[in-house]
């Protein structure tokens, strides 16, 4: 299978690795930390003792073969494991988000670093928030990162991976702890990218952003008769293509006042035929990441009408309040704080 590309390296030294997960993109990040030689320790709702992972060799010839990866499994309730780990990593589904974040502020100890993949926006921040409410001030780095993959499924108890990624993004809150995320991640993945800051970090990935739009198309389109799958860019009506445009140049404005470049890339991949799965996707980018964007832009004194219009139009076809539900300021430890203040602090 030519689209599972997994790359087994051999390192040095194994290291403990604590995984906060949920969901089987996690058992999928388990599986490669395993199948790199990492020593795994899965604590979260879907806990196995091994796994079977499809890879290929880093030639691209594809193995039909599968191997056996061992790995603990630990009960939700424990922190502990958390505490023995040279590493945590956080990788959760959207709705098991905040518990996890709650078990690694619990369980952390100073001097770790703690991995957070596919993080939305300001989520180290957000975890300095959360160990803060536990009077825990401690030095630790908290790194955010891309996602590690495209996509991951089980099949006959082998899990799968498709798109592994060429390159993965990776941030801390300071430029000293996103050295150390890059000293100690590169034991655990290959072709780590630094990002200058952590929203700088998020914004690289403007097509899932603008992704929310292409989804409540698809999913306003359904509710007509259409297919949801077939709604990828090529199939975007004038007016859609117009909104999505309006929406790009709305994050390109307020990434300028950062500082920062937004990437003007429109690829997006065709969408799943589950509506259902498309209607969770667009609620989870909406709250973990668009609300908390206009919550900035108001900060800014910028108007951002089609994003707006995005919340506000998504809130009443999947019939949620996405605003209320969704993280602001308070939520990332940043409320109070004036625009500049934001600033300097994600460029210290």
């Amino acid at each position: 299978m030519h689209n599972l590309a997994v790359a087994i390296e051999s390192y040095t030294s194994a290291l403990d690795i604590a995984l906060v997960s949920s969901g089987v993109d996690s058992l999928a990040c388990a599986a490669l930390l395993a199948a790199s030689g990492q020593r795994v320790q899965l604590r979260g709702r879907d806990r196995q003792q091994s796994a079977s992972l499809r890879y290929e060799r880093p030639d691209g010839v594809a193995l039909p073969q599968s191997r056996v990866l061992q790995f603990s499994p630990v009960p939700r309730e424990s922190d502990g494991y958390v505490r023995g780990a040279d590493v945590v990593i956080v990788h959760a589904r959207a709705r098991d988000y905040a518990e996890a974040l709650d078990a690694v502020a619990a369980g952390v100890h100073p001097g770790q670093t703690i991995f957070i993949i596919d993080a939305p926006l300001f989520t180290a921040f957000e975890v300095s928030r959360r160990m803060a409410k536990l009077k825990k001030r401690m030095a630790v780095n908290v790194i955010e990162t891309s996602p590690l993959f495209r996509s991951s499924w089980m099949e006959n108890g082998i899990v799968n991976v498709a798109g592994l990624a060429a390159q993965t993004s990776i941030c801390g809150r300071t430029v000293n702890e996103t050295r150390a995320g890059l000293s100690i991640g590169s034991q655990l993945w290959k072709d780590l990218v630094p990002a200058s800051n952590v929203f700088e970090r998020r914004l690289a990935q403007s097509a899932r952003l603008l992704g929310a739009a292409q989804r409540l198309f698809a999913i306003m389109g359904a509710q007509n008769g259409q297919e949801c799958a077939r709604k990828d860019s090529s199939s975007f009506t004038g007016a859609e293509h117009s909104i999505i445009t309006a929406m790009e140049n709305e994050l390109q404005m307020l990434g300028k006042m950062f500082n920062i470049s937004v990437p003007r890339e429109q690829l997006f991949e065709p969408l799943s035929d589950s509506l259902d799965r498309e209607r969770e996707e667009l609620s989870t980018v909406i709250r973990q990441d668009l609300v908390l964007i206009t919550d900035l832009a108001k900060l800014a004194y910028l108007q951002v009408p089609t994003i707006d219009s995005i919340i506000e139009l998504a809130s009443v076809t999947l019939g949620q309040d996405l605003r209320r539900e969704g993280r602001g300021l308070s939520d990332v430890g940043l409320i109070g704080m004036d625009f500049r203040e934001i600033v300097e602090l994600i460029n210290s």
